[in-house]
């Protein structure tokens, strides 16, 4: 197993690890994490892209040592890499573009919670894409429900 293929569970746990740091940092570092995290997500989707590609195939990783109906999986090909980079894309000329007025619309002391509302729902995209089960699939469709709305 190449270490490429790992990435689609990286960009995930990454993530959700910014939405946790992001909670503690204010909103000038929050946006810089969130900033970092969307581009360090791209470049690992694009890199996933570029393996599958160049070898023709797609791929399962199996978190744990359960099969998909038992446990979660991850499928990664050149549709889901293709997915994940464009909503990549789409992350960061959305978080780029609308810069100043996320200062603006959004209150000073509640900045850092609108970073880890968009970390959380490009992690719930990023689930959504590369699962393999239904279950991780509910759950992701649920968090993308929330990270929205709040």
């Amino acid at each position: 197993m190449e270490f490429v293929q790992n990435f689609p569970f990286f960009s995930i746990i990454l993530s959700m690890f910014a939405g946790i740091v992001s909670s503690v940092l204010d909103g000038k570092w929050a946006k810089r994490v969130s900033l970092c995290l969307v581009t360090a997500v791209i470049a690992m989707s694009a890199a996933i892209l570029v393996w599958t590609l160049r070898t023709g195939e797609s791929y399962t990783y199996m978190m744990g040592h359960f099969p998909a109906p038992w446990g979660n999986e991850i499928r990664a090909g050149v549709l889901e890499a293709l997915t994940a980079t464009i909503f990549g894309v789409v992350m960061l000329l959305s978080i780029v573009g609308g810069m100043n007025w996320i200062f603006v619309d959004v209150e000073p002391a509640k900045t850092n919670l609108f970073f880890i509302m968009v970390d959380l729902m490009l992690s719930s995209l990023l689930a959504m894409i590369y699962t393999n089960d239904l279950f991780t699939a509910y759950v992701f469709v649920e968090i993308n429900t929330i990270a929205p709305a709040a």
